[in-house]
Parts: C-alpha cells; structure tokens; sequence
C-alpha cells in the first residue's frame, strides 16, 4: 500500500485547474487576435484629414505682427536707468550743492571777520600801537 501525500494531490489538483484555465484563456485569445488584427489595419490605414482655414492663419498672423510692432515701439531706445539709480544722484546732488552753499557761507563770514580785524588794526595802528 502506497500511502498518499495530501500536499502531492492538492499541487496536482491546482496544476491541473492551471492547465485547463490556460488551454481555454488560449482558445480565447485566438479567437480575439483576428478581430485585434483586423482592427489594428483599419488604424495603420485611417488617413486623417484636417481642414485648415488659411484666411483665420493670416489674420492671426496679422494680428501677432501689430502686437509686435507695437510693443517694440513701446520699448524704451535710451538707457534705461533705474528709479533708486535717480533718486541717489539726486539726493547726493542736493547734499553737493548745500555742502558748497555752507562753504560759501563760511568762506563770507570768514572774509568779513578778516576786514573787521583788519580795520581795527588800522584804527590801532592810528592810535599809535605798533604793531610787534
């Protein structure tokens, strides 16, 4: 008496589930790649058409070449300075010319002060101080 793996019967009784599934996935499929075939010529062949309406190309065309026009007009054609670029020059301007004002003003009082003493001196000087 030969004793019986349980394990041996059911691999057995699943190959042979698998192999029946496969013969008849396999009757399946060659019964579908005809019509996939068949199809798939019908796809290689389809031309597609399009109908182009020149007339709308041109004016967009058209319309692409004024906005073009138009922006390039807008463009600046000089240097293009930025705005803290011309508020700085103006601020250090402002700064240069009150410097210069306040030397200007300094130098005067300077030159003011040298005549006052200069006409002292000469009124000493008529006095009969001498000067040492």
């Amino acid at each position: 008496m030969i004793k019986e793996n349980l394990g041996q019967k059911v691999l057995m009784e699943v190959l042979t589930q698998e192999i029946e599934t496969l013969k008849a996935s396999g009757k399946t499929i060659n019964q579908v790649v005809p019509a996939l075939e068949k199809k798939l010529n019908e796809i290689k062949d389809f031309k597609v058409t399009a109908n182009i309406n020149q007339e709308q190309i041109n004016e967009i065309k058209a319309l692409f070449r004024h906005n073009l026009n138009e922006l390039e007009r807008k463009l600046p054609q000089g240097i293009v300075l930025p705005n803290w670029l011309i508020i700085s020059f103006i601020t250090m301007f402002f700064f240069f010319a009150f410097s210069i004002a306040l030397n200007v003003m300094q130098h005067n009082q300077i030159k003011e002060a040298n005549e006052i003493t200069d006409l002292w001196y000469d009124e000493a000087v008529k006095l009969g101080y001498k000067a040492e």
